[in-house]
């Protein structure tokens, strides 16, 4: 039986979604990410957590069939700079202690020691109107990682193949998305381990932009029970555009929008308050302009 791809997808092929690419550490494949500049790669914060800049590098191109005992992958690309979006509160050992907060965004990025070759830079979506035509309820998405075809156990080798490694594709609709995450899944079709910092893509007149970045789950891959989280990379454009010197269509408005929720909701004790908050005011934001 052959494998599914992401979970419920398929197999990318030739040139398609060559900005797509995965991070590399100890000869293994530990995360996806997505080239959004000539030497930088939007990924997931958690993916970076722990972890030495010097021990990553980017592998761009298709990928390779894993796991395997005979494989030692190295990228193409060292990483020489690896930064957090500001707020998420990070502790040696522990990790990120406000994970799901409306205001931490599970987005880091990466600087590459030379210009990616053959590689077009994705666009991130931040123009209000596009925004506004994607973030409805049955939209589908189109997520492009090097993650787990399924869960890994419960299985004998004769019951089900389980791989990564390898570039896959697959649409998935949206299901509900507040101020900064969207949950967006359906039956046997999901991201899943190793797609984290994956982009989540939505396809405009112009071509492909990247909506959302894989952070994470609260279920098990394809079971369509519990969210399926993807960090709106535009809730974190005015920081990206910092970092990378990139500009971003609509910008200000992200930049104020952002500013404002965190200064309303912030007050909030309670976190599911604080994140219902957020979630209205930026529906508010968005409807009214």
């Amino acid at each position: 039986m052959s494998p599914s791809a992401i979970v419920g997808g398929e197999v990318v092929k030739g040139k398609e979604f060559q900005g797509v690419v995965a991070i590399v550490r100890g000869g293994d494949i530990i995360c996806s990410g997505v080239v959004i500049d000539k030497r930088t790669v939007l990924t997931a914060a958690h993916c970076l957590v722990n972890q030495y800049h010097s021990g990553l590098s980017i592998l761009t191109g298709n990928g390779v069939s894993l796991p395997s005992h005979q494989r030692y992958l190295k990228g193409q690309y060292k990483v020489l700079r690896v930064k957090f979006f500001p707020k998420l509160d990070i502790k040696p050992h522990h990790g990120i202690t406000n994970y799901g907060d409306f205001n931490a965004n599970d987005v880091g990025i990466l600087t590459v020691d030379r210009n990616f070759l053959n590689i077009k830079p994705y666009k991130i979506a931040t123009k209000v109107e596009t925004i506004k035509e994607s973030l409805v309820v049955g939209k589908e998405l189109t997520i492009v990682g090097f993650g787990y075809t399924g869960e890994d156990y419960g299985y004998t080798t004769a019951e089900r193949i389980i791989e990564y490694g390898v570039k896959r594709k697959v649409s998935v609709p949206v299901v509900s998305f507040n101020n900064h995450e969207v949950d967006a899944r359906a039956d046997g079709k999901d991201s899943c381990y190793v797609d984290s910092g994956a982009p989540a893509f939505i396809k405009t007149r112009t071509g492909y932009q990247v909506l959302g970045i894989v952070s994470g789950s609260d279920g098990l891959c394809g079971e369509n029970e519990f969210p399926a989280y993807y960090s709106l990379a535009f809730d974190s454009a005015c920081w990206i555009g910092k970092i990378t010197g990139l500009s971003f269509e609509d910008e200000k408005f992200h930049c104020e929008r952002s500013l404002y929720i965190d200064k309303k909701c912030s007050e909030y004790g309670a976190r599911s308050d604080a994140k219902e908050c957020a979630a209205e005011t930026s529906q508010i934001i968005f409807d009214e302009y």
